[in-house]
């Protein structure tokens, strides 16, 4: 895992279901995304974001110029997951899995 965020993006324009399949496999094949979502709300589509740390190039700001690039949406808002909160979550699955080990000796 490296830095996780998500775009929260809003369409251009309205699309019928086989148009929304089409810009889930458009977001979904650019680099860096992990998954598209097509959600009901103010906004159209939630993206997932995980990017390794080992490629330094690889940054939410270049995801975030790519989608700009397919001129689908209207608005783009970029959340990154705050690592403090992530560190803590790894330290708490850790703690629960030495302690599940110590039961089973």
């Amino acid at each position: 895992m490296g830095i996780r965020g998500y775009l929260i993006l809003k369409l251009k324009e309205q699309a019928d279901s086989n148009r929304l399949w089409d810009l889930k496999n458009l977001y979904e094949s650019i680099e860096g995304v992990e998954y598209a979502s097509n959600v009901i709300g103010p906004y159209d589509f939630v993206v997932s974001l995980d990017l390794p740390f080992s490629n330094k190039k690889l940054t939410i700001e270049r995801v975030l110029e790519k989608i700009k690039q397919t001129k689908t949406c209207d608005k783009i808002l970029s959340l990154k997951i705050n690592n403090v909160f992530v560190k803590h979550q790894e330290l708490k699955d850790l703690k629960i899995l030495n302690e599940l080990q110590q039961t089973v000796k």
